[in-house]
């Protein structure tokens, strides 16, 4: 994971949250990113469920326009994020602008056309209100 970072923060589209480094846990002897940090934060999901009706179309597209940077910075570095159905892989932050927050799903380019399950790597879902 802490590749796909580096690898997307060389790119001429970083992605949107910052990336400070990384640092060991004295006890457990655990790695961690240490990341841009921001207190109003909430996952996409769950952003837009609780404010669709009050968020204009600009606010929606602005949001759109976020997470499609985030996507390209992944795409030139040659990586794919391969599952969005996570809710906190997208955050909102500050009720202003959202970004890819986590990159356990993502796969290094060439892939198959099929994931180890023999099922579709992309997928797209649809919900309805």
């Amino acid at each position: 994971m802490l590749k796909i970072y580096l690898n997307c923060h060389t790119q001429e589209y970083a992605l949107l949250i910052q990336f400070y480094g990384i640092s060991k846990h004295p006890d457990s002897n655990d790695y961690f990113i240490v990341k841009q940090f921001h207190e109003n934060t909430s996952s996409l999901t769950e952003y837009i469920s609780h404010k669709f009706d009050s968020l204009n179309w600009e606010m929606k597209l602005r949001l759109l326009l976020y997470l499609s940077e985030d996507l390209k910075s992944l795409h030139n570095a040659k990586y794919v994020h391969r599952y969005y159905k996570y809710p906190s892989s997208v955050l909102v932050f500050n009720n202003s602008f959202c970004a890819i927050e986590t990159f356990l799903e993502c796969k290094a380019l060439p892939l198959s056309n099929t994931d180890e399950k023999g099922g579709c790597v992309f997928r797209i879902s649809c919900c309805r209100q």
